[in-house]
């Protein structure tokens, strides 16, 4: 799986439910990946520097 690219389409109502959800979630390991996948459909960061920042591996993440 490595070097394996996903290409977001998100809508604008998608992004603003995520952002609500991400930090709203029961689960802390959800909360992690909500945030990841916010961080890359609204500001399009690199998947490592996203991994970084919510300290997510491929393992977990």
């Amino acid at each position: 799986m490595q070097g394996m690219l996903i290409q977001l389409n998100l809508s604008e109502e998608e992004i603003r439910a995520l952002n609500y959800k991400r930090f709203r979630e029961k689960s802390l390991i959800l909360q992690k990946r909500l945030h990841a996948l916010y961080l890359k459909s609204a500001m399009g960061l690199s998947n490592e520097y996203i991994g970084q920042t919510v300290d997510a591996h491929r393992v977990t993440a």
